[in-house]
């Protein structure tokens, strides 16, 4: 589908099958915009998960991707690496701590910080979930798998646009349902054919 088909979309849930004047095209574009931003700050869904190739810090400071939404895991020599703050790691580093063969990272703004500190030859594996490109590069396999998620989204986000109208609750209770809907999905997607465990009292 189409950035175009997808506008398209939002106009008819919006206008009906009437042909009008509601919203230009930029506004239309803003609407989607505003939508996958919301949609991005809950959603988390297997097709954003990425698998990133060796990483390299540069003196002991490694630059976080700029699409990287939330971190999942780091591995460092094979192994996961423990995930602490900045404090941490400063306190560790003031108090000279011997770090045997544990390893923590932090985020420090918009990088990471590793303790002990790691060498620029050292590779490192980041597992996290990125956003995807915009839709109006085209459409992504978020969007295939939850189209009606980013559809509802960007009319509830028209609401405040059209002032008093009454489809507005129903618009946010659609997003809210179909949202709801993605997550209780993906969990599904994980968690299903996990075998039952029996917990001892």
């Amino acid at each position: 589908m189409s950035y175009a088909q997808i506008r398209e979309k939002v106009r008819l849930l919006i206008e009906g099958d009437e042909i009008g004047t509601t919203f230009s095209t930029d506004t239309l574009d803003l609407l989607i915009s505003m939508a996958e931003s919301r949609v991005y700050r809950k959603l988390r869904s297997d097709t954003m998960y990425v698998a990133s190739g060796a990483l390299n810090a540069v003196s002991n400071v490694l630059a976080i991707p700029s699409a990287m939404l939330e971190l999942e895991r780091v591995i460092i020599g094979g192994k996961p690496v423990e995930m602490t703050d900045q404090w941490r790691i400063d306190q560790l580093t003031y108090n000279s701590a011997s770090a045997g063969d544990t390893v923590y990272c932090a985020r420090s703004g918009d990088d990471l910080v590793f303790w002990p500190a790691i060498d620029d030859t050292t590779d490192v594996y980041l597992y996290y979930y990125a956003r995807p490109a915009a839709l109006s590069l085209g459409e992504n396999s978020t969007y295939t798998r939850y189209p009606e998620v980013f559809l509802f989204g960007a009319v509830a986000e028209a609401s405040p646009f059209l002032g008093e109208d009454s489809r507005a609750p129903m618009w946010e209770a659609k997003f809210a349902q179909a949202m709801q809907d993605a997550m209780s999905n993906e969990r599904w997607r994980t968690y299903s054919g996990s075998q039952l465990r029996v917990r001892n009292r």
